[in-house]
């Protein structure tokens, strides 16, 4: 169980971003740790009456002896609507201090979120996971619930991007009440180095005590059971094609600007980069 001390000490931490660009398999790094304990998805709708639930609570004991022992177990509220309504198995960590949940998208409902949050917990941590426009788009058509066509599709990746932009300068305004971090896929893949990239843009910036060697144990004992492959039995495409290709093309310059923006506000090295034998096409 969580005291109000050790939450209100503590980041709670949010994955975020577009899907299959690895906000389950930087779930499981954060899981490996005993004393971190990240829930699975949770669907967008419940987020409302969540809010609604803990706002119901905060104005029904606003001062008092009420209001102490109300706050005293908020955290624990928090970490239990979140693992009680997500839809994958419950994580179970007692003893865990460090918590949150994965869900991508969910950066589009921040607000709602960090009212749920309150301020039980230190920060709302965002880790907004993306990768290159192409390679994510490549990976969600082989996905059997995936329904949107390219252009539907880019719309949301550029939204995904302005809303990322939107929450990091809303957390600058906040006074750190808030802060949102980038986990780059693509970056992650072509490092050498993983221990050291998970160490510093997943493990100290969200201050949980990870020696190097342990971090260096998990990088390379951790299954990516959600790869493409792993997940639909099938290798995806590496190149865009037929109509897909085109739309792609006609909008590169549209999705450039977004890249272009989103790398300057985080200092990120974003790929727009189309894979040439689609332009070809």
């Amino acid at each position: 169980m969580i005291d109000t001390k050790t939450g209100q000490s503590r980041p709670f931490v949010v994955l975020c971003g577009m899907p299959r660009c690895g906000t389950r398999q930087f779930a499981d790094f954060l899981n490996r740790h005993h004393d971190v304990c990240i829930q699975g998805e949770i669907r967008h709708a419940l987020l409302r009456p969540l809010r609604d639930m803990m706002a119901a609570g905060d104005a029904a004991y606003p001062q008092g002896y009420a209001s102490n022992y109300f706050q005293r177990k908020r955290a624990q509220a928090v970490v239990e609507l979140f693992a009680s309504f997500s839809k994958a198995r419950r994580v179970m960590k007692p003893k865990a201090t460090f918590h949150g949940f994965k869900t991508p998208q969910i950066e589009s409902h921040h607000k709602r979120i960090d009212q749920i949050v309150g301020t039980s917990f230190a920060t709302t941590a965002y880790l907004y996971c993306i990768r290159n426009v192409a390679d994510c788009y490549l990976s969600l058509v082989e996905m059997p619930w995936f329904t949107d066509g390219p252009n539907a599709y880019i719309d949301k990746y550029i939204e995904s991007l302005e809303t990322a932009i939107e929450l990091r300068h809303a957390s600058l305004r906040t006074g750190a009440r808030a802060s949102i971090g980038v986990l780059n896929l693509d970056d992650f893949i072509a490092c050498d180095d993983k221990p050291t990239w998970l160490a510093r843009r997943l493990f100290h910036p969200l201050t949980i005590p990870a020696s190097d060697e342990w971090i260096k144990e998990i990088a390379e004992t951790t299954d990516n059971r959600n790869a493409t492959e792993r997940a639909t039995g099938t290798r995806r495409a590496k190149v865009l094609g037929g109509a897909a290709a085109e739309v792609f093309a006609l909008r590169l310059a549209e999705v450039e600007r977004a890249v272009e923006r989103f790398n300057r506000t985080f200092s990120e090295n974003l790929s727009c980069r189309l894979p040439l034998a689609a332009i070809a096409a």
